[in-house]
């Protein structure tokens, strides 16, 4: 678990520095050297690689799709070349899922619906300070942003459920 956390702590922030400064080479770099250390540790603990696999590209892709709709909506802009950055900080922030965040699976819908209203929005803040996007700050992307990692942290919750059911 923490292995998972730290590890993904150094990736996060690699990727958003590598993105700002535009160096794609550390971009994807970082992105193996993550993904390599992250199915080292918990290759041995897996049932299936391919269970694992799935569950973070579905997540991935959710993710990736509803950030590409905010911005062909304007919601927010991604600068410059930053869709490379956005195609892989989703599949590293999915791998934590099963791991370093294991636990918030197991609480009720309506504290996940809070973490989904505050923190999805909160992680967008973060990447305008890096000048990653233009966030327009205001009620409405706030709360468009905030729905929208609701019904993420929703339907992952049940994705995991039939993950584990099968």
């Amino acid at each position: 678990m923490w292995v998972n956390l730290i590890s993904f702590y150094i990736a996060w922030w690699s990727v958003l520095y590598f993105a700002k400064i535009e160096s794609n080479l550390l971009l994807i770099l970082i992105s193996i050297i993550y993904f390599f250390i992250h199915y080292f540790v918990y290759l041995k603990k897996l049932d299936s690689i391919k269970k694992e696999l799935r569950f973070i590209l579905s997540v991935a892709m959710l993710g990736i799709i509803g950030d590409l709709f905010f911005h062909w909506q304007h919601i927010f802009i991604l600068k410059k070349n930053y869709f490379l950055w956005l195609f892989l900080i989703w599949p590293i922030f999915t791998s934590t899922l099963n791991y370093s965040l294991k636990k918030i699976w197991n609480f009720h819908w309506s504290i996940l619906s809070i973490m989904g209203l505050v923190g999805g929005p909160i992680s967008y803040i973060g990447a305008s300070k890096f000048e990653l996007i233009d966030y327009t700050l205001n009620y409405k992307t706030l709360i468009l942003h905030g729905l929208f990692w609701v019904l993420l942290l929703l339907l992952i919750k049940y994705f995991r459920r039939i993950d584990e059911e099968n």
